[in-house]
């Protein structure tokens, strides 16, 4: 026997038409059961797409909604670069930014209330 040979029957002899008949039942029910799997696969990054699109954070709560922003919500919402906000909020000033740890999280309203004040120089 050709060791490089796929074993699809433990039997030497031929399959019987039982056996074809059972071996195609099941690779229809493989393909049936895959071709679900790719439609729920799509489905989902379908509804993934359109949360993103709308807004929808994974907390529940749209970011204009939301009281405090972390960096990357904050640079998102206000399109700053994350670098920038970073700077901006390391100044011992920066009354929109409070502490958990070593994360900063954004006051939205305050710092809404920052960037309708600020100007460029």
């Amino acid at each position: 026997m050709d060791n490089n040979k796929p074993i699809i029957f433990e039997k030497e002899s031929a399959p019987t038409k039982a056996d074809k008949d059972l071996n195609l039942m099941i690779y229809q029910t493989l393909m049936g059961i895959s071709m679900a799997l790719s439609d729920v696969r799509r489905k989902v990054d379908d509804v993934e797409t359109k949360m993103e699109k709308s807004g929808y954070q994974h907390d529940g709560l749209p970011l204009d909604q939301k009281y405090l922003l972390s960096l990357e919500e904050a640079a998102e919402y206000s399109g700053i670069g994350i670098n920038k906000l970073r700077e901006i909020s390391n100044e011992s000033n920066c009354s929109f930014v409070m502490w958990s740890g070593n994360h900063r999280k954004f006051k939205r309203k305050l710092f809404e209330k920052w960037l309708d004040e600020s100007y460029s120089v």
